[in-house]
């Protein structure tokens, strides 16, 4: 909307931005397909300074010589992003689903309990960085390769669990969805399959909560799946 009033420089800097935004959002790797760079948000970083400089402008000029263009697409603008926040991602869920189960774990600090360690490593890190005292994981290369005490900081000493019976596993769904279980708590569930506890609700993106009263959930309305816990015989 502002493209005229903006000066030769401007011009530049806004084509900048916006050739390296569309070159990192999609064809970083190859043009023909969407392969973005690996953990590329540091990329972005440039973009700040361009957006910081010709926003402001651009608004102003916008709002002044075309106001009725500007304030619709301010409104089609904050739209968007409320509609964006309102269907939600599953970003993060994993994390919250394993702040819940170990508020149950500590609700319960008579029992002993096991869980994977993409969740223990979210209960280490919302409890403080402090390893529960009732949950324990299985020792073997999950540990070793997921746990944050054996990646961070390098050449760090091995943390091994102390193995002892538990009453109940503690299963992330949200985490089993997302990026999986390592294989030796993926053999454990196995063998241990007994009748799962909810313990932990689903969540539902905001964008649908005022249909879910008047049809069933689908799938795509799902924010997070939530834990169960699933009862140990004594001595497993």
């Amino acid at each position: 909307v502002a493209w005229k009033y903006l000066a030769t420089p401007q011009k530049i800097l806004f084509a900048t931005v916006f050739l390296l935004w569309l070159w990192l959002g999609y064809g970083s790797q190859v043009p023909w397909a969407y392969k973005p760079l690996y953990r590329q948000l540091q990329y972005y970083k440039p973009l700040d300074l361009g957006i910081t400089v010709l926003l402001p402008f651009a608004l102003a000029c916008a709002f002044v010589h075309r106001p009725r263009i500007a304030q619709g697409i301010l409104g089609m603008v904050v739209a968007v992003h409320l509609l964006s926040l309102a269907a939600g991602s599953r970003f993060g869920e994993t994390a919250y689903v394993a702040r819940e189960l170990l508020q149950y774990a500590q609700a319960h600090p008579n029992e002993e309990f096991l869980t994977d360690a993409a969740t223990m490593n979210g209960m280490y890190v919302v409890g403080g960085f402090q390893l529960p005292a009732n949950v324990i994981c299985l020792n073997g290369p999950g540990v070793e390769k997921k746990l944050l005490m054996n990646v961070e900081p390098p050449q760090t000493p091995r943390f091994h669990f102390e193995q002892r019976p538990v009453d109940g596993i503690l299963v992330n769904l949200e985490q089993e969805y997302i990026d999986g279980f390592e294989d030796e708590f993926t053999r454990y569930l196995k063998e241990h399959p007994g009748e799962h506890v909810r313990v932990v609700a689903p969540r539902y993106r905001l964008l649908f909560l005022p249909i879910l009263p008047f049809m069933a959930p689908r799938d795509f309305m799902v924010r997070s799946l939530g834990g169960e816990r699933i009862p140990v015989a004594a001595g497993s």
